[in-house]
This record gives structure tokens, sequence and C-alpha cells, in this order.
């Protein structure tokens, strides 16, 4: 598992929702740009971190969906990690 660790702060929450969000392609990313619906959120990754950390609600709704989809899909890879194989499991 990767997360990041904010001095002061501790282990970033909006870090590591921004991430399986963004993998989950509940959060978009086009080129270092990240959207939620319609709505451009931040510039790198750092940017959306920011956003997400000063818009809660959005956070929030954006947690619920990532909770909901990782409920639905029990025991099954993740929409990015079952493309992403190691080259020997792709045999």
């Amino acid at each position: 598992a990767e997360f990041d660790i904010i001095y002061g702060k501790g282990i970033s929450t909006s870090g590591c929702i921004l991430d399986m969000a963004t993998e989950m392609e509940i959060v978009k990313k086009a080129g270092s740009w990240f959207s939620y619906k319609e709505e451009r959120i931040g510039q790198g990754r750092d940017g959306a971190r920011l956003f997400l950390e000063q818009n809660p609600k959005m956070m929030a709704e954006i947690e619920a969906r990532v909770r909901a989809e990782i409920q639905a899909n029990q025991g099954r890879a993740l929409p990015a990690a079952a493309q992403a194989q190691a080259p020997d499991e792709q045999q």
C-alpha cells in the first residue's frame, strides 16, 4: 500500500481517497488535470488533494462512492488493477 505522510498532519486521507477514486475512474485524469463529474478539481495530484481538503462535502461524496464500489466488488480486482497485470500473470 502506498500513501502520503504529511508533516504535522499524518497520513493524507484526501490523497488516499483521490488515488482510489482515480483508480476506480470515479475521478477522471486528463493530462495533469483531475475532474469529478464535470468540475475540474485541480491541476496535479497535490492541487486536487488540496481542493478535496478545502471542499469536505465533495470529498465525502467521492469517499462514499469509493466505499460503495469496493463493497460492490468484494473479492474482485479493481478495474485498473485488472488491466495492469504483471507480465507473468498474462499467460
